[in-house]
């Protein structure tokens, strides 16, 4: 009996249809193919595990996505490569680029009391964008910023140094906004995304981000350009 339950164990341990899946069981070809398998979840489960591969092989990842979606017979499989690629491509590029805060500001003066004191220039917060930096730091519409880090804003100008200064830093600074709330000093610390093309764009036309973006057109925005910069770089080489 004990022979019996040993054969039976080794036999559940080395069916295929038994072993639990892992990542020596990948196959990029493979899943690759399943993106148009007739079964809508069958589908969905490739796309993840391409998603999870391309992850841990971001560079291969860019360029496997990338040759399906722009030659592939598949449409299905073209839509879902799009996907894929995109993901990873702003993944990439998530370290690079201009910092971007998410507020519409203004610059204003105010009368500071004391010995010392006097009329100095803040940047008024007039509108926290959703879905950015300004919005996960919990700055308020009326927050009167008067410095950043060792920078001063008490000059004229502060509106347009606040704003180079936040530019030149790179997506994933945590910056110091010393503010003055309800009349009381607070520094808020503020981690620095990238800054979307779509507002780029916007903050050329107009000088100040009047709609603002969705994290999901930001990204459509940024993928864009992505692309738009690599097939210029094809159509040169060619």
């Amino acid at each position: 009996m004990r022979m019996a339950r040993t054969l039976v164990l080794l036999w559940c341990l080395m069916a295929p249809g038994l072993r639990s899946a892992s990542a020596e069981d990948f196959s990029l070809e493979d899943a690759m193919r399943r993106l148009g398998h007739a079964e809508f979840k069958t589908r969905v489960e490739a796309q993840s595990e391409l998603s999870a591969w391309g992850k841990e092989n971001l560079e291969e990842g860019i360029r496997t996505f990338y040759k399906s979606y722009r030659t592939d017979d598949d449409p299905e499989i073209r839509a879902r490569c799009r996907e894929l690629l995109r993901e990873l491509v702003i993944i990439s590029q998530s370290g690079e680029g201009k910092g971007y805060i998410g507020i519409m500001m203004q610059e204003d003066q105010i009368l500071v009391p004391g010995g010392r004191g006097g009329v100095r220039s803040v940047v008024r917060v007039s509108a926290v964008l959703p879905g950015t930096p300004a919005e996960n730091a919990k700055l308020r519409v009326g927050d009167l910023v008067t410095g950043i880090d060792e920078l001063d804003l008490k000059e004229e100008g502060a509106r347009e140094r606040f704003g180079a200064y936040v530019q030149s830093k790179s997506p994933k600074t945590t910056i110091t906004l010393h503010v003055l709330r309800a009349g009381k000093g607070t520094d808020v610390e503020v981690e620095l995304m990238r800054r979307p093309p779509i507002a780029e764009r916007n903050f050329l036309l107009w000088g100040e981000d009047l709609k603002p973006p969705s994290r999901e057109e930001a990204e459509e925005a940024q993928f864009k350009d992505w692309l738009k910069e690599r097939r210029a770089v094809e159509k040169k080489n060619n």
